[in-house]
């Protein structure tokens, strides 16, 4: 305790020092984590099961309707009729899938357009789950959000695999959606805040990781089942083991510090170092607290007060009234807009590129390269400057993902030669694992910016904006799909993801920075940004070349 000047510790430093008085990053941090994985694996097979869901294979018209004769055959397309009259039967090549959405409920022709809405409606879901669960969780609790709605995940993820119609598998998949994401976010936070600052970052590449994995299981099982109903029913009954997270997963004691409630978060903190083998007895843990205790009590923060009116009235009142916070949120809107529409509807590119190799082989190689990027990110991460990493790793990913067009536009006018399609593979493969890299760094950087009484909210508000960008991304999509123009819906992913790195210039430098506890101390969180740094270098220049002078002309 001698070594530690208690004077000017705030409590975030406080905290990361009782963290490492209970085990630091030790066992039951670790078991957390690999729950933390499993969701991240439920979460990316739901997220990205619509590639093989909505796989669209060759078919043919082999009945039409004698009621219904075509008069100008000539503006539909061969598939969608029979002779002169309007298909309604088709026959559908089943050597990729035995079975998919678009055979059972015949989404080609004229029902086409209704494809996007299958993906969409999974994002919606998401978009308002986690705007308004990221709320709650903040006034009640992360380990609420994880319970409540992993029970409501296992429920409609059985219901999604036995679906009889359209609108019916439409509307549950907006619940699958909405749940599983919002436990994940939920669970992103809890990690973040429940080990020591110099575990965060791979914890957060863990986490990206997760969906890396789900998108290799998703693989293997809609390679192994060929039938999407299987699939469907293969993730719920994976789902069930969120039933265990009730009796395993705790309170962030962070959150209750925030909140007031010292005698759960303490109790929380001795389960952890229980769990972790430390003998807390032995430990300054109990001095430590007890100032934390102290401290919390001079900041007036009001114990069990959850989610009140005044309390709620106050929280609104803070946030409004806070420039610094508004201006961190408004400068991370266009970089979550653009990774979400961008990381999403690259994978579903992946339709465009597999004519010369199999649809499984190109989802598997690009899952292994999109796991070696962030292999490779985190030391980088770790030993750069994080808005500067963000940074260049979005304009290298935005640069890769424009190319995309160039195979297609060289492909017209040498229509002969194959190297086109092998490049567009190879620049697809990139351009996934830059931009999914890109969700990692941009996931991992964000919570370091906002305080603890705000985060999970704004992380769920940032995750709902990327997720505006991924319920678009499938209609951008149909639209290079419509025009046979598959380089075009890439390009303009990329297109985003530079122009909004460029906001990436004005947020705060928090390499070895502690976590704000509350809005009012953002504003001395973090270190200046890159404009910042760029411009007090600029004005210091100035200064130097005239001592320099001074200093000749005194000689």
């Amino acid at each position: 305790m001698a070594q530690i000047d208690m004077e000017n510790i705030d409590n975030n430093q406080l905290f990361d020092l009782i963290l490492k008085e209970t085990g630091g990053f030790g066992r039951y941090q670790k078991l957390l984590l690999v729950l933390s994985l499993f969701v991240s694996i439920l979460a990316a097979s739901n997220h990205l099961s619509p590639i093989y869901l909505t796989y669209t294979p060759d078919y043919e018209c082999i009945e039409g309707d004698p009621n219904s004769i075509l008069q100008n055959i000539t503006m539909v397309q061969p598939k969608c009729r029979f002779d002169d009259q309007k298909c309604i039967k088709w026959s559908y090549n089943s050597s990729v899938f035995n079975s998919s959405v678009v055979t059972q409920f015949d989404l080609i022709c004229d029902r086409a357009a209704l494809l996007p809405t299958i993906a969409s409606s999974y994002m919606i879901g998401v978009v308002i789950t986690i705007t308004i669960m990221g709320y709650v969780s903040d006034s009640f609790g992360r380990r609420t959000i994880i319970i409540t709605l992993s029970a409501v995940h296992i429920l409609s993820s059985f219901i999604t695999s036995f679906s009889s119609n359209f609108p019916m598998f439409v509307i549950v998949r907006f619940f699958v959606g909405g749940s599983i994401h919002a436990v994940w976010s939920a669970f992103f936070v809890l990690m973040a805040e429940i080990v020591p600052e110099d575990s965060r970052v791979l914890c957060g590449g863990v986490l990206i990781y997760g969906w890396n994995i789900g998108s290799l299981i998703m693989t293997f099982l809609a390679f192994i089942f060929r039938d999407w109903q299987n699939l469907q029913y293969s993730f719920a009954c994976i789902s069930v083991v969120l039933v265990f997270y009730f009796f395993i997963v705790p309170e962030s004691p962070r959150w209750l510090i925030s909140k007031g409630d010292t005698e759960r978060a303490e109790a929380v903190m001795k389960r952890i170092a229980k769990y972790n083998g430390i003998e807390i007895e032995k430990t300054d843990f109990h001095q430590l607290f007890e100032h934390l205790v102290n401290d919390v009590k001079k900041k007036g923060w009001s114990k069990n007060d959850y989610g009140s009116c005044p309390e709620i009235t106050a929280k609104v009142t803070k946030i409004l009234g806070n420039k610094e916070y508004f201006k961190r949120l408004a400068l991370m809107i266009p970089p979550w807009f653009a990774v979400g529409l961008g990381s999403y509807g690259i994978h579903f590119t992946v339709q465009s590129v597999s004519n010369e190799m199999s649809i499984f082989a190109v989802a598997a190689i690009k899952e292994v390269i999109i796991l070696t990027m962030i292999v490779c990110l985190i030391p980088i991460y770790k030993k750069m400057s994080r808005p500067t990493c963000v940074l260049c790793f979005y304009l290298i990913g935005g640069l890769v993902a424009i190319s995309f067009i160039v195979p297609d536009l060289m492909a017209q006018n040498y229509p002969d030669s194959q190297v086109w399609e092998k490049l567009k593979i190879t620049i697809y493969l990139i351009a996934q694992g830059l931009l999914v890299a890109d969700f990692f760094l941009i996931d991992t950087y964000t919570p370091d910016i906002f305080s603890t009484d705000v985060r999970n909210l704004t992380f769920c508000f940032l995750d709902s904006i990327s997720k505006i960008g991924t319920t678009i991304a499938p209609f951008i999509i149909y639209i290079g799909t419509v025009n046979e123009q598959a380089g075009i819906p890439p390009a303009i992913f990329g297109a985003l993801m530079v122009l909004s790195s460029t906001c990436l210039l004005f947020t705060p430098e928090t390499k070895d920075a502690s976590l704000a506890q509350n809005v009012d101390e953002m504003k001395d969180s973090g270190s200046p940004s890159i404009f910042q740094r760029f411009r007090k270098s600029r004005k210091v220049q100035p200064v130097v070349e005239k001592f320099s002078l001074q200093q000749k002309n005194s000689a």
